[in-house]
C-alpha cells in the first residue's frame, strides 16, 4: 500500500512538471510584438520646396524639433516639409520625399528609420559645391556620430559629430573633405535614433549646375545591380555617364560591368574588366552605344565594392544630374506616390511584378508587370499609393522622377521595415528558485 502510494505521488509530479514546461514553452511562443519604426522625411532647405508623398491623410507625424514629441495627422496624401525634418509615425507604407528649386534641379529620397550604418557615393567638396550631409536624431537623448570619408586621394580623416535630442545638424560638402572631387562617406552612429540624408547641389557662380539626393546603401558587395539609369540621346550619341567607385577594404578589386538594356546585353568598352586601387576613389567615363532611353549596370567584383553612376541630363533646356545606387532585391512592399507620376524599372533574367495601384477616387487595379531582362512601367496619374504585392526572384528596381524642375529617382526599398522585439514575461518556476 506504501509503495502504491509513493507511486501514485511520483507520477502526479512528474505530470505536474511535463504540464508546468509544455505551459512554459506554449508562452514563449507569444513573447515577441512585431512593428514598424517611426521613419524620418529630411528638411527641405532654403529656397527649395519640398513635399513627401505619403499613403493617407491620417498618418501620423511631428517636427524633429526641441519640444515637439505630440503626433497629429498630416491632412493630407501629400504635405510640404519645412525647415525642419518631420518624423512619421510607423508603417509600412514608404513615405517619397520630392525636393526642388525652381527652374534648377529636383532630387527624390525615401523616408527612412534610423539605420547603423549608411554609405553614400556621390558628392563633391569641390568649388563649385553646396552639397550638405544631414544628420537627423530623432531620440530624446543626444546622438553621437562617426563620418568616414574617401576621395580620389584616399581615405580623409575621420570627423565626429553631437546631434543634440530632437533635432538635426547639417554639414556641408566642402567642410568635410576640402578642395576633393570624388566622395565617399559611410555614416556610422554610436549612439542616438540618427536618419542621415546627402544633398549634392552644384553651382558656378551664381549658375545652377544642378542637384540630387545621393540614396545610401547599407554594405559594400561583390555582386549588385544599378537599376534604371536614365539615358539621354543628344545628336543620335547619347550622353556620357561616370561610374564611380570604392574598394573599401585591404585590397585592390577587379570588376566587371555587364550593361543591360532593351538594345541587348554586353560590357561596355572600359568596363568588361578593370582594376580598383583599395581605398581611392574611382571614376570612369561612359558613353554606351544604345539607343535604349533607360539601362541597368549588373557589377560584379572579386572584392565587397561600392559604386554608383552619376548621368547629366537636360531637362526642360537646363542641366541637371542624378545618381543612381545599387538596387536591392525587389520585396513585398508599398510606396507612397500622391501628386507624382514615378516610371519603375525592373531589372532581371524573368520580370514578373504583381503591382497594386490605389487611386484618390478609391479605385484599386492590380498589375502584373512582365518582360526579360529589363522593362519599364509608369505610375498612372491620381495613383495615391501603389503596392508591389509579388515579384519572381532575382528582380531588382528603382523609381524615377521627371518634373520640369529636374529629375531625380529613388531605390524600390522599404523604407522601415518590421521589427521583432521580445516582451518581458513573468516566469513563477523563476521566483521559485
Amino acid at each position: 500500500m506504501r509503495f502504491r502510494l509513493m507511486a501514485l505521488i511520483f507520477l502526479l509530479s512528474a505530470a505536474t512538471l511535463v504540464s508546468a514546461n509544455l505551459l512554459e514553452k506554449k508562452a514563449s511562443l507569444n513573447k515577441f510584438s512585431q512593428t514598424f519604426p517611426a521613419s524620418v522625411c529630411p528638411p527641405t532647405g532654403a529656397g527649395l520646396n519640398g513635399q513627401v508623398s505619403t499613403g493617407s491623410r491620417n498618418t501620423l507625424s511631428r517636427k524633429v524639433i526641441r519640444n515637439s514629441t505630440v503626433l497629429v495627422p498630416v491632412k493630407s496624401a501629400r504635405f510640404p516639409v519645412g525647415a525642419y525634418p518631420v518624423l512619421l509615425e510607423g508603417s509600412s507604407m514608404t513615405s517619397l520625399t520630392w525636393q526642388s528649386l525652381s527652374s534648377k534641379w529636383a532630387g527624390a529620397t525615401l523616408c527612412k528609420s534610423p539605420a547603423n550604418n549608411e554609405w553614400f557615393v556621390g558628392g563633391t567638396g569641390d568649388v563649385t559645391s553646396k552639397g550638405r550631409l544631414l544628420l537627423v536624431n530623432s531620440g530624446l537623448s543626444k546622438a553621437i556620430v562617426d563620418v568616414a570619408l574617401w576621395s580620389e586621394n584616399g581615405p580623409l580623416a575621420a570627423k565626429v559629430f553631437t546631434v543634440k535630442p530632437n533635432s538635426f545638424s547639417q554639414v556641408r560638402l566642402d567642410a568635410l573633405a576640402v578642395a576633393q572631387n570624388q566622395l565617399v562617406v559611410r555614416v556610422t552612429p554610436r549612439s542616438g535614433r540618427v536618419s542621415t540624408f546627402m544633398i549634392d547641389e552644384r553651382s558656378k557662380g551664381l549658375r545652377s549646375l544642378g542637384g540630387d539626393f545621393v540614396n545610401s546603401v547599407a554594405t559594400p558587395k561583390t555582386d549588385f545591380m544599378i537599376t534604371g539609369i536614365p539615358n539621354q540621346i543628344v545628336k543620335s550619341r547619347s550622353v556620357g555617364h561616370i561610374l564611380r567607385i570604392l574598394s573599401p577594404g585591404n585590397a585592390k578589386a577587379t570588376v566587371s560591368v555587364e550593361l543591360i538594356s532593351s538594345d541587348g546585353t554586353f560590357n561596355p568598352v572600359g568596363l568588361d574588366s578593370f582594376d580598383v586601387a583599395r581605398g581611392l576613389v574611382t571614376e570612369v567615363t561612359f558613353s554606351p552605344n544604345i539607343q535604349s532611353n533607360v539601362f541597368s549596370l549588373h557589377v560584379k567584383s572579386d572584392q565587397p565594392i561600392l559604386a554608383s553612376v552619376y548621368s547629366q541630363i537636360v531637362v526642360s533646356g537646363r542641366k541637371d544630374f542624378l545618381w543612381n545606387i545599387a538596387s536591392t532585391q525587389i520585396a513585398p512592399m508599398s510606396l507612397g506616390v500622391s501628386g507624382l507620376e514615378p516610371t519603375l524599372t525592373f531589372t532581371g533574367n524573368q520580370i514578373r511584378v504583381g503591382v497594386e495601384s490605389h487611386m484618390d477616387n478609391g479605385r484599386v487595379s492590380v498589375k502584373m508587370i512582365k518582360g526579360t531582362d529589363i522593362v519599364s512601367w509608369k505610375v498612372k496619374s491620381g495613383t495615391r499609393s501603389i503596392k508591389i504585392i509579388s515579384s519572381s526572384p532575382g528582380v531588382y528596381g528603382s523609381g524615377l522622377v521627371t518634373s520640369a524642375n529636374g529629375i531625380g529617382t529613388f531605390p524600390l526599398t522599404p523604407g522601415s521595415l518590421l521589427s521583432r522585439v521580445a516582451i518581458p514575461s513573468s516566469n513563477i518556476s523563476v521566483i521559485n528558485r
